[in-house]
């Protein structure tokens, strides 16, 4: 089951998840996931707000001149910075359901005298998370530059 829920949160007042519930998912045990979603509406938003922005000023230079254009080199780059921050936070998302399926048979693991490894991976899941944040980082602030 799935439904969108408004939770409190400590960097938000208020922010919007998907909330999934399977009963009896593994070993008789209920499972629940919350991801966060407002991070992924108000990209979608910045995005659309960056499209309304390039068509705007398009439109506005075609009825200066109907002379076909050159392709702009700064829209051009402005999407690629954009397909890269999508990209980035698709990996981000990936990320964070491994993290939540691992947490699910985290006990089970350490059950079985290999708790090392599943500490392992959840270690390297966090640098790769901070690797992703960083570069999501640098590609907010190249897009106020542009």
């Amino acid at each position: 089951m799935r439904i969108e829920v408004n939770m409190r949160t400590f960097s938000n007042p208020v922010a919007l998840f998907d909330f999934h519930f399977k009963p009896e998912a593994y070993h008789s045990l209920h499972a629940v996931f919350c991801y966060p979603i407002h991070e992924h509406i108000t990209s979608v938003q910045s995005t659309l707000q960056q499209f309304r922005s390039m068509l705007t000023q398009d439109s506005s230079q075609v009825n200066q001149d109907f002379s076909v254009r050159e392709p702009d080199v700064e829209t051009a780059k402005r999407m690629q910075l954009v397909d890269l921050q999508r990209h980035f936070r698709e990996m981000k998302t990936n990320v964070l359901t491994i993290q939540d399926l691992l947490s699910i048979i985290r006990s089970d693991v350490i059950e079985a005298g290999k708790g090392e490894y599943i500490e392992l991976v959840s270690t390297h899941l966090f640098d790769i998370q901070d690797l992703i944040d960083q570069e999501l980082d640098c590609l907010r602030q190249k897009n106020k530059v542009h």
